[in-house]
């Protein structure tokens, strides 16, 4: 099997992005966003919290992401 390339691993980041932007709305929407941990949005997208981090710098800016996300759609 050959290495991943450039163009492949940025399609898995993407991908885990948008799955962890997901989760999160939907947990944001559901329990509320100060209800809501990045323990609780990481755990449900199964992922650990260190790599939550290694996406997102805080909550806050995940937030700010998802909130984007959804602007972006409207």
């Amino acid at each position: 099997m050959s290495p991943r390339t450039k163009v492949q691993f940025e399609e898995i980041r993407q991908k885990s992005r948008e799955n962890i932007e997901n989760i999160a709305l939907e947990l944001f929407a559901i329990k509320g966003y100060h209800a809501t941990s990045i323990s609780q949005i990481s755990e449900k997208a199964g992922i650990s919290k260190g790599l939550l981090y290694n996406y997102y710098k805080s909550k806050e800016h995940l937030l700010d992401s998802v909130i984007m996300k959804v602007y972006d759609e409207i």
